[in-house]
């Protein structure tokens, strides 16, 4: 008889240069309660029994749906001003994947990520993709939907100091069945150039699930995690120089930092553990397991 496994499940919602001086009081605790809410909706699918992809979906779908944080709703926004949203998910124990990117009217992404995972495809892109959307019965907003005050303030403060601000959500999941499953979703980097595709989207970069070994979720400066292939190379440093994933994902980051980006990295093992990496100001992420839950964004987790 298998011996069932004790879920975990954990979220990022973005590494990035958060400044915990001028944050406000409110933005903070409403960040936080956002990523509390996100983990319960996420855990409670595992607690009775489903599946690590359902979890990781659900979880991603409340940040999504949440202004405070760069994908869905509030994602970041092209030099013209426009929405381009990237999304990706994996399952563990099959390898399957869906990926999406360069799409402006889907309410979800990683909605429709779930939707091509369950299709005869991997990766499908913009006009494509949002006609896929229609004929699986997802929400098509108007792309106005996706531009907030809170984003418009943004671009202006990165067009004005030309600076890079980063972003991204994403969860990992072991469910009851010790299956892994990881789930990525990004408006991209603020002020981007139009037709530009980060790691988000992109398996083995900013998202990789394997129940051998374990998943990951990255955040970050994109064009760098792809360069490394991120999330399949901790994996992969795991299985080949035994590493521990906590070790193997410092090790990833410290390659990306030394070659001029950074960002985070959560990542779960088949065995339930649990790594939180980033080199970064902060990075808002949490965890939650039958013990409760717990969530920051700078060093301390309350």
């Amino acid at each position: 008889m298998k011996t069932q496994t004790i879920p975990r499940l954990a979220l990022h919602g973005g590494a990035g240069n958060f400044d915990k001086i001028t944050m406000s009081n409110e933005e903070y605790s409403q960040r936080l309660l956002t990523m509390r809410e996100a983990l319960s909706i996420g855990y409670t699918i595992l607690e009775e029994g489903g599946t690590a992809i359902d979890s990781t979906v659900a979880t991603v779908v409340h940040l999504e749906n949440s202004e405070y944080f760069n994908a869905g709703k509030s994602g970041a926004l092209t030099w013209g001003g426009l929405p381009e949203l990237d999304a990706s998910i994996m399952e563990g124990a099959t390898l399957n994947a869906g990926c999406v990117s360069n799409i402006a009217t889907v309410k979800n992404p990683i909605l429709l990520a779930k939707e091509i995972l369950q299709s005869e495809h991997i990766f499908l892109t913009g006009s494509g993709a949002v006609e896929f959307a229609k004929e699986r019965g997802l929400e098509i907003v108007d792309p106005l939907y996706f531009i907030t005050d809170s984003s418009i303030a943004e671009l202006q403060r990165v067009k004005k100091a030309q600076k890079v601000i980063l972003g991204t959500v994403g969860a990992v999941a072991i469910d009851c069945n010790g299956n892994l499953a990881s789930a990525t979703s990004t408006g991209g980097i603020m002020n981007k150039r139009p037709g530009r595709v980060g790691d988000t989207p992109v398996i083995g970069s900013g998202t990789y699930a394997d129940n051998t070994l374990g998943a990951i979720s990255a955040t970050g400066y994109g064009e760098y995690f792809l360069r490394t292939v991120a999330a399949y190379s901790i994996l992969s440093r795991m299985k080949y120089l035994n590493e521990s994933l906590e070790q193997s994902a410092n090790e990833i980051l410290q390659q990306i930092k030394e070659m001029g980006g950074s960002g985070g990295i959560i990542g779960i093992t088949n065995k339930g553990e649990i790594a939180l990496p980033y080199n970064t100001p902060g990075m808002q992420r949490g965890i939650i397991d039958k013990n409760g839950s717990t969530v920051g964004i700078f060093d301390e987790m309350e």
